[in-house]
């Protein structure tokens, strides 16, 4: 039954996208040539921009099709479906076709869907336990958004409250869920839909100042194509979310995007506070004096960019320490190297070293390989047995092979990165890490810090290597001088 509904709303969906865009373009025939331009560029827009939907149309039916049994998946996809239908409100589509009770109801699935599915997110299960009572709520109060023409901005509130309620569950579920993939699920789900629902929010405030006839009029047509983009957008970053997330794709990359969004979001602020003060501030001072507007913005946007970089450093350094935490930590891997690498043994180290990269990098397994007697030896292995690093070992690295710094296999299951350290032709070591824990492979900023830990990891491996061998080197001349002391022993006997 499920499945049939789903299939009769893609079909409303794709019939109500294909004939907006045609109806928007059929319309551009009929206005003055003197408009056409204008027209024509507005148009362009809103039909590429329609596109997204069809973006939606293809992450709902991959989340339906990779996750058949999943019934949060189900709720997701029809959610999305009736959100690329509420796409095809914006080009009259509807209204057009005489069914206007569409440009409510769609908007009105697309919420209550979303709004009963978020708190059982992502295995089905209601934790905690009241989200089960903001399911039954949006599944309740769904029909009630649906008529909006005649309980006007309350079925704007109803929706927001809801999506705000099951994001709240959310919230409070991550919380309490261990590091894992599970948090990394509900971050990238959260993000999209927190960050989709602010810019929405941002655009009915816009709407709000359009109706109130706050905005200067020669401004309404720049808004009008701000609030279309502001839709457009939403949708796209709550569907981006939603499939990331569900189909656990590149899940440890949630942290960078989180991060580097509030960065670039907390650098605008800061500029765009001391532009506006700093314009405020000259209006009062300078402008009975001078009076000229062109200089005041010219100083203004001159500090504006002073700050803009100091506050990007400073900014960036905190999202790094709070989004990154494992980057972070290996930034300071080296130091620990220097001290390591004197006072602990080749096992001691190995370990040590294999931790801090598991960790760091969210690697599903990696060990550390030494270079002694001609030999490739497993000094360290962390998520992986050492018995398996070496059979891997005998099967893939020929003895004391020299080869290029890195080499990448994405064919091999067990270690597709290959990094093999070496002093001139002679061969120190080798560092294997495996995928990340999501099945993805690393990410550009991990890549980056992989490659400025390798000269520290050489030269770690390298004294190691070199303290090996003198101390074989001693126990073997200790050993001779014994046993000559013991032979002049039973000769003196």
């Amino acid at each position: 039954m499920a499945r049939a509904i789903w299939a009769v709303l893609l079909a409303v969906v794709v019939i109500a996208e294909a004939g907006g865009i045609w109806l928007a373009l059929a319309a551009l025939q009929g206005v003055p040539a003197a408009d056409r331009p204008a027209a024509a560029a507005f148009t362009a827009f809103n039909v590429t921009a329609n596109l997204l939907g069809w973006l939606g149309l293809v992450a709902a039916a991959t989340m339906l099709l990779r996750k058949r049994n999943d019934p949060v998946a189900l709720l997701l996809s029809l959610s999305l479906l009736a959100g690329a239908g509420s796409l095809a409100s914006l080009l009259d589509f509807y209204g057009q076709a005489g069914l206007g009770w569409l440009d409510s109801v769609m908007p009105a699935l697309w919420i209550g869907l979303a709004a009963a599915a978020l708190p059982a997110f992502p295995d089905g299960r209601y934790q905690p336990r009241w989200g089960a009572w903001v399911a039954l709520a949006a599944l309740a109060l769904t029909p009630v958004i649906m008529f909006d023409e005649i309980i006007g901005d309350l079925s704007t509130m109803l929706g927001f409250a809801l999506i705000g309620a099951a994001l709240a569950a959310m919230v409070v579920r991550y919380r309490r869920t261990p590091p894992g993939l599970e948090r990394q699920q509900l971050k990238w789900a959260g993000f999209g839909f927190i960050s989709g629902m602010l810019v929405l929010f941002g655009s009915f405030i816009a709407i709000s100042f359009l109706d109130a006839g706050v905005v200067p009029e020669s401004w309404t047509d720049m808004l009008a194509v701000a609030l279309l983009a502001g839709f457009y957008l939403c949708f796209l970053l709550i569907a981006a979310g939603l499939l990331v997330s569900l189909l656990r794709y590149r899940l440890w990359d949630a942290d960078s995007a989180i991060g580097r969004s509030l960065g670039y979001a907390g650098v605008t602020i800061v500029a765009g506070g001391v532009f506006a003060a700093s314009t405020t501030a000259l209006n009062e001072l300078v402008s009975s004096t001078v009076g000229d507007k062109t200089l005041i913005a010219a100083i203004s946007t001159t500090m504006s960019a002073l700050v803009y970089a100091p506050a990007r450093r400073w900014l960036n350094a905190g999202v790094e320490r709070k989004f990154r935490p494992g980057l972070a930590s290996l930034a300071r891997l080296p130091e620990r190297l220097q001290l390591w690498q004197h006072d602990a043994g080749l096992e001691r180290l190995g370990e040590r070293t294999t931790a801090a990269l598991v960790e760091g990098l969210h690697a599903g397994h990696a060990a550390l390989l030494i270079v002694l007697g001609g030999n490739y030896h497993v000094i360290g292995a962390t998520g992986i047995d050492p018995e398996r690093v070496t059979g891997w070992r005998d099967e893939m690295l020929a003895p004391a092979e020299a080869a290029t710094p890195r080499r990448q296999d994405p064919t091999d299951p067990v270690f597709p990165w290959r990094i093999i350290f070496a002093d001139g032709a002679a061969p120190i070591g080798a560092l294997l890490l495996g995928l990340r824990t999501d099945g993805s492979s690393y990410a550009k900023d991990e890549r980056a810090m992989i490659a400025r830990l390798e000269p520290a990891l050489a030269v770690a491996l390298r004294a190691a290597q070199l303290r090996s061998t003198g101390e074989r080197e001693l126990a073997e001349r200790i050993a001779r001088l014994e046993a000559i002391v013991n032979s002049s022993r039973i000769c003196a006997a």
